[in-house]
């Protein structure tokens, strides 16, 4: 199947800035907050987000997750309630944006993309965008409505009070969000890793056809992944280094770690990228190497062939030896027609021979000289290796 790339849905141009265009295929927002302290969880799903205004204030952190971007009013609601600028907002429906972080007088708002899985489906890698507000108390996430995200290990820690999640503020929280976010890419990098290996094995066994289209999909999944991971290096760069009073010195240094495992992924990617790039090379040359193999037996073949097909010709002009003893008089011999096909057979042998010798046909001596090399090579290592251990 030929490559696809995602087309992006069409936006208007010439609105008026904080104009919401919501997609018509996005599902209806569903709401679910985390409030918490040392002490206590509250886990609840709303219906209504007004209802979260008896929530804010009465607890230290409080997490609140959208999935879905389908109704305007209900995102209109929220942001409303945590003071969400329509700019912003905005940002948040429109789900191509380049990982970021903005700020605003009560809040900072980043945007990051979470990796579809490590199990690789179809020929272009969709990513989902994330949008997070962080707060004083509070802590605001928009997905797109998929199903299954990457903070389910965030949620197990939050419900069994495991670290010190429960124990820090918001910005504690933030920091897991987007660590999850960061470390969900090392799957799908695996799996990268793994598809290569295999292709890499395939083009060196038999090239085929579909080993090309298989190799462009991988290279603009990979040109994706860069896109959605780049950026995510500048964002944490600013997090940690920017005066942002949201976040805690304490809390900077955990977000460090986040800038090392989003470098890490964008110089993996880099380096699966490159190796793409030589098993295209590799395929080329692979087809090209069997291409030739193919012309050189068909030219030995052609090679072998030609005398013969001269000394047929020779025999076929049909002179007539009562004519002249010049006319062909091995046509009266006795064991001419033996000694003609022996003669082709021989010349035929001669040749491939010949072919051998000169390396064109079967292996060649140079080969042969290579591997009693190696042999040499391996030999006077296992006798120097002795000497190596003392």
């Amino acid at each position: 199947m030929p490559f696809r790339r995602k087309r992006s849905r069409p936006r208007t141009i010439g609105l008026a800035p904080g104009t919401l265009q919501i997609d018509p295929e996005s599902p209806k927002p569903r709401i679910r907050y985390m409030a918490y302290g040392p002490e206590r969880l509250i886990e609840e799903n709303l219906e209504d987000p007004a209802e979260l205004k008896r929530v804010i204030g009465q607890h230290p952190v409080v997490w609140v997750n959208v999935d879905g971007l389908g109704d305007e009013k209900t995102l209109l609601a929220l942001a409303d309630v945590f003071g969400i600028h329509l700019l912003a907002l905005e940002d948040v429906v429109n789900t191509s944006q380049r990982p970021k972080v903005e700020e605003y007088p009560d809040h900072l708002f980043v945007v990051a993309h979470m990796a579809p899985g490590s199990e690789l489906q179809g020929q272009y890698l969709e990513t989902e965008q994330l949008s997070l507000f962080l707060g004083r108390h509070f802590v605001v996430t928009f997905q797109d409505g998929r199903p299954g995200d990457c903070f389910e290990p965030v949620r197990h820690r939050l419900r069994a009070g495991i670290g010190r999640v429960r124990r820090a503020g918001s910005d504690y929280l933030a920091y897991s969000l987007l660590d999850a976010v960061v470390d969900a890419w090392f799957p799908v990098l695996d799996a990268y890793g793994a598809r290569l290996h295999r292709l890499e094995e395939s083009v060196l066994g038999r090239p085929v056809t579909s080993h090309m289209a298989q190799i462009r999909a991988v290279k603009w999944q990979l040109l994706t992944l860069l896109r959605a991971t780049l950026p995510l290096r500048d964002v944490f760069t600013s997090l940690m280094r920017e005066t942002h009073d949201l976040i805690k010195p304490e809390t900077r240094l955990f977000l460090r770690d986040c800038h090392d495992h989003a470098t890490r992924i964008i110089e993996e990617a880099e380096t699966y990228r490159d190796i793409d790039t030589s098993l295209m090379e590799l395929y080329l040359s692979s087809v090209s190497n069997k291409t030739n193999e193919v012309m050189k037996v068909l030219t030995v073949i052609s090679a072998v062939f030609i005398p013969l097909t001269f000394v047929v010709g020779v025999y076929g002009m049909n002179f007539d030896p009562d004519a002249s003893p010049w006319n062909m008089p091995e046509l009266r011999w006795r064991y001419g027609y033996p000694l003609a096909l022996g003669g082709m057979a021989l010349s035929a042998v001669v040749m491939l021979v010949y072919f051998r010798r000169r390396g064109w046909l079967g292996r060649t001596d140079e080969v042969s000289a290579l591997e009693a090399d190696d042999e040499g090579d391996r030999a006077r290592a296992h006798h120097i290796e002795p000497y190596r251990n003392e």
